[in-house]
């Protein structure tokens, strides 16, 4: 619990969210309060004062498949006119340039979940074959950048909404201003076993049915980290595998999805600030 004082919290809850009681929340909230002491609680950012629905909040529409602000439907991504990415990624690592106005210089592609899942294919942990990664051009260049996960919520998984919430969510604008890699993992839509039939990640232990779920040990959380691992490897080592897994390449192995051509590429990025 000592590490929660060294995190940078973030909370959000749409005053017209009809899918989350507010109470879940403010339970949330208060148990970070609780462990974070008195020293530490700058670092809980708890927003509650839009009036948005269930959903991911973005400041524009700018002619995008998103929502108005009060929706709590499908692709639950909402315009509010507020820059949720920025203001999360801010609260995490401080002030950053403003973000990439028009075309990015980064490009997203695409990667084999598969590889880092361990002994298990990614379909039995209802993850997607194909992960997500979004490389500004100077971090694919050599240049030493931060790396961010932003694991979509559920019903936002490829399968269900296409890339909007890779795409259309706002990350990538900070990020390509600001040489953070953004990882876009993915979970899917499982009818059958493990019963996910949302798209969620396993915040109820839908795939063991323990307290595993929660811990650096979990099945996805363990792919995730491999991820990770490839993705800021340097020096050509090799990172941690996952529990019982016989090893994971040392690159991030990525295929082109906002070009033409099908090559594969690999990159590496090393953790640090700019």
């Amino acid at each position: 619990l000592d590490n929660i004082k060294r995190q940078k919290i973030y909370l959000f809850h749409g005053y017209n969210d009809t899918v989350v009681a507010n109470t879940v929340t403010d339970a949330a909230a208060e148990f970070y309060r609780r462990y974070l002491g008195g020293t530490a609680r700058g670092n809980l950012f708890y927003q509650q004062t839009r009036g948005a629905g269930h959903s991911f909040v973005v400041k524009d529409r700018a002619g995008r498949d998103v929502n108005a602000c009060a929706a709590n439907r499908s692709p639950f991504i909402d315009q509010c006119g507020y820059d949720q990415a920025g203001i999360i990624l801010q609260h995490i690592y401080g002030a950053l340039r403003p973000g990439t106005l028009g075309q990015l210089e980064g490009t997203i592609r695409s990667f084999d979940q598969n590889r880092y899942t361990g002994r298990h294919i990614a379909d039995a942990l209802s993850m997607g074959d194909e992960g997500y990664v979004f490389v500004p051009t100077a971090c694919e260049q050599g240049a030493a950048c931060r790396v961010h996960i932003a694991l979509h919520g559920c019903q936002q998984d490829v399968g269900s909404i296409g890339r909007l919430f890779i795409e259309q969510t706002g990350y990538n604008t900070w990020a390509d201003a600001n040489r953070i890699i953004v990882l876009y993992p993915q979970a899917k839509v499982s009818p059958f076993l493990p019963f996910n039939p949302k798209g969620c990640w396993d915040w109820w232990s839908y795939i063991d049915h323990d307290d595993g779920y929660v811990t650096k040990a979990g099945l996805q959380i363990a792919a995730i980290k491999a991820m990770l691992d490839a993705l800021t490897a340097a020096g050509g080592s090799p990172p941690t595998p996952p529990p019982e897994q016989g090893g994971v390449p040392a690159e991030l192995i990525v295929r082109e999805t906002t070009a033409t051509g099908d090559d594969v590429k690999s990159y590496k990025a090393q953790h640090g600030a700019d």
